[in-house]
């Protein structure tokens, strides 16, 4: 985990279930998270609760985070956003309009990963190419534009920037 993403997450708090129970959104979104697939080579790990970040406000309510960022509800208009930290700058990524496209994402995204580190497909740019149009045709807003979260995870995929080995996590955890 990179130390930026680590600040992020070392100051999260839990929400009590008092505040999930209160929102009909946040219910969903705790409802959802035993759904999510993980994905240990890139830290990727959702939350058993959902968690504010006290520096950052009460904009965000945070289930799950990876080596660059954290993942989470935006209070404000109930979207999914990735908050990273660049260069000293917090960075927010649109993600998805609801946490069930996240899900939806997600566990897609995870299982084309899974394929392309077990079968290693030769074709396997027409997948992502699949992958990309059924994301446009169930959340345009997530694909819309090359900075989206999405976008930017396909083409890491795309590209094999995206870890299939726990390589990435030996070295992070070498220099905790």
């Amino acid at each position: 985990m990179t130390p930026l993403s680590l600040a992020l997450i070392q100051a999260q708090t839990p929400l009590s279930s008092k505040q999930i129970r209160s929102s009909a959104i946040l219910s969903i979104v705790k409802k959802t998270l035993p759904l999510l697939k993980d994905y240990r080579n890139n830290g990727l790990v959702f939350y058993d609760n959902l968690c504010t970040n006290n520096p950052l406000g009460v904009l965000f309510a945070f289930f799950g985070h990876d080596f660059s960022g954290c993942y989470g509800i935006d209070n404000t208009d109930s979207q999914i956003k990735y908050v990273t930290k660049e260069d000293d700058a917090i960075r927010i990524i649109f993600c998805n309009t609801t946490i069930e496209n996240f899900h939806y994402f997600n566990n897609l995204f995870m299982d084309l990963v899974q394929e392309k580190i077990t079968e290693n497909p030769n074709n396997f740019e027409s997948k992502i190419t699949k992958l990309r149009k059924i994301y446009s045709a169930k959340d345009f807003l997530a694909m819309e534009c090359e900075e989206n979260f999405w976008s930017i995870r396909l083409y890491e995929l795309e590209e094999d920037f995206f870890p299939l080995d726990d390589s990435k996590i030996n070295l992070y955890s070498k220099h905790q």
